[in-house]
């Protein structure tokens, strides 16, 4: 009988640290999401950066 009662509270022990874990890799998968959204707007504004300068040098006759 005490040997079921402490198989339990291991189960639920096991239980609980994979649900705290998996709330962890959400939020390193929500991180990843977030940082990689942010490059790509940088790389946008890079783009349009020197797209404009193309345009400069191109009224400019460079």
């Amino acid at each position: 009988m005490l040997d079921r009662i402490l198989d339990q509270r291991l189960q639920s022990q096991r239980r609980n640290f994979y649900v705290l874990q998996g709330f962890r890799d959400g939020d390193f998968i929500a991180n990843a999401l977030a940082e990689a959204s942010f490059l790509n707007l940088k790389i946008v504004a890079n783009d349009l950066e020197f797209q404009s300068q193309r345009d400069q040098a191109a009224l400019v006759g460079v």
